[in-house]
């Protein structure tokens, strides 16, 4: 196993593929808003007092909005 490869020895970088980011990020904002409402709407699924499992949700929704409009500008 070689940890240092000399340049001459490099194999060329691999081109990056084609993806479909905004359809990631729906994807992903979809889930933390199906969790959000399945929380919401069967409330002992939460346990008593632990309420940071909805405040989770609604951050990984906030952060899939940032997300959405950081892709879209690509």
């Amino acid at each position: 196993m070689k940890f240092f490869v000399k340049e001459e020895d490099r194999k060329p970088d691999p081109a990056p593929l084609k993806t479909n980011a905004r359809a990631v990020v729906v994807v992903g904002i979809v889930v933390w808003a199906l969790v959000l409402a399945f929380f919401v709407l069967v409330p002992t699924a939460t346990p008593a007092g632990k309420q940071w499992w909805l405040t989770s949700c609604v951050f990984g929704i906030i952060l899939g909005v940032f997300a959405w409009f950081k892709v879209g500008r690509r």
